[in-house]
């Protein structure tokens, strides 16, 4: 036998002496507990997938190992003496050569600072240029984004190193991870054949709901009109509902306020503060910092479009605090609205 919940016995023992206000009552109790029920039967949120790793950064690594990561890859072919002065039997003056490979598979040009060090202390910067007559052509200083580069980190040392390592700080553009390359020029390895060089193609990614790289994912988790008329233009109040997920140990900062909606034509739509917004849109995504490993959910609101727009997409810019570039998210929308 089925028995009422305490709060609905309640409800039917302080009705029974009054019977002109019955009917009004028990509606108003029944639309309360439908609305309860509706919190515990509506849709899921959606999943929450594992975050994406990659593998360690070997350290040290040897000449012709091939280190490849989410935003580079490295290799150092091997080493040449440019120029050497002698004083009698002692080297003076030694400029030695780095012969490197560097694929930049970001969407951002990255700058490059190499030091040599011997028995763990440093001993010569790499050099901004060299000669011609000098043979240690072309300097790497910088890699422009999908682009390949080989040439030679030069150095000035003041004598013949003893256990010469290379230290190359390798940092994401948008300052979503650092590395720190040591390489270690006392071993060796057969070089293996190094992948294509990359392409634009490579770096290009299709527009879907979801976007995921090993920085952070992006979700779009619905599409809705934030008023219920439209404004004297004629356009939709439109606001994104999105999750957002970091995977870095650092944080990240959306920038809601340079978001925008792109159709289909390329026609954008900017963020209106002069349509209004109800509880449609709420709560809106807080802009700026999303904590280490953390997460943020909220809506992207509101931009006036037009009812007739198709196959919109919403860009924003994403990046890891304290960066000075940002990477462009792109993310498709549902049609229906």
């Amino acid at each position: 036998m089925r028995t009422l919940t305490p709060f609905v016995v309640a409800a039917c023992l302080g009705l029974a002496g009054c019977g002109h206000c019955h009917d009004e009552a028990l509606a108003q109790e029944n639309a309360r507990l439908r609305a309860e029920l509706a919190k515990y039967t509506g849709p899921p949120e959606a999943p929450i997938a594992p975050a994406p790793v990659f593998a360690q950064l070997p350290n040290p690594i040897a000449i012709g190992q091939l280190v490849s990561r989410p935003w580079y890859r490295m290799a150092v072919l091997g080493t040449k003496v440019c120029s050497r002065h002698r004083v009698g039997d002692e080297t003076k003056q030694l400029m030695l050569g780095v012969d490197v490979v560097i694929d930049n598979l970001s969407d951002a040009k990255f700058e490059i600072e190499g030091v040599i060090e011997d028995n763990d202390k440093p001993l010569g910067q790499a050099r901004r240029y060299v000669s011609r007559e000098e043979g240690c052509e072309p300097l790497v200083r910088a890699v422009a984004p999908g682009k390949r580069e080989r040439g030679f980190f030069v150095f000035d040392l003041p004598r013949e190193p003893s256990k010469p390592k290379l230290i190359v700080e390798m940092h994401e553009p948008h300052g979503f991870a650092d590395d720190r390359v040591v390489v270690d020029f006392g071993r060796t390895v057969p070089a293996a054949p190094l992948p294509p060089a990359p392409t634009d193609t490579e770096r290009s990614v299709k527009a879907g709901a979801v976007r995921t790289t090993p920085f952070y994912r992006a979700s779009v988790l619905s599409m809705r009109r934030c008023a219920g008329s439209l404004d004297e233009d004629g356009n939709e109040a439109i606001g994104v509902e999105l999750l957002v997920e970091s995977f870095t140990a650092k944080e990240l900062d959306v920038s809601v306020y340079d978001a925008k909606l792109r159709d289909r034509d390329g026609f954008t739509f900017e963020r209106s503060s002069g349509l209004t917004r109800d509880s449609r849109c709420k709560p809106e995504m807080p802009s700026g910092g999303i904590a280490p490993r953390g997460k943020a959910r909220g809506f992207f609101a509101s931009f006036a479009v037009k009812p007739g727009a198709r196959g919109l997409v919403l860009v924003f810019p994403i990046k890891a605090e304290h960066a000075y570039s940002h990477e462009e998210v792109v993310l498709a929308l549902p049609e229906a609205r």
